[in-house]
């Protein structure tokens, strides 16, 4: 039986921040499409490829990156309508798991 547990770490390296504030910013602003494997770092493009394989396979792999997905959007949702000036929301969404986020909304096809 194969582990469903998500490896924050690697995938946080996969995605720098620079990177992933520009694609919120971009995100944010309207455009779409702008989820390419290209983002990633080489290594990450190899764990991006077997995430992807594995949500597609994996029940219980699927359902804890579906659960972290959930669990994210309600967090940022709180954050915004406490922080309506955006900054906290900013450091959150760069944030090793605001780019976990990214990764797996991108692995699972929730983002494109």
């Amino acid at each position: 039986r194969e582990d469903s547990s998500i490896n924050i770490a690697s995938i946080a390296k996969a995605l720098d921040a620079t990177t992933a504030a520009a694609i919120w910013s971009r995100f944010r602003a309207g455009q779409r499409g702008i989820m390419v494997r290209s983002i990633y770092t080489n290594d990450g493009r190899v764990l991006f490829d077997d995430i992807t394989s594995r949500y597609k396979s994996d029940t219980d792999f699927r359902r804890v990156v579906d659960r972290f997905l959930v669990d994210f959007e309600w967090l940022i949702r709180d954050v915004e309508q406490k922080d309506p000036g955006g900054r906290t929301v900013h450091n959150h969404l760069i944030s090793d798991s605001g780019r976990v986020y990214l990764f797996l909304a991108h692995a699972s096809g929730r983002l494109r």
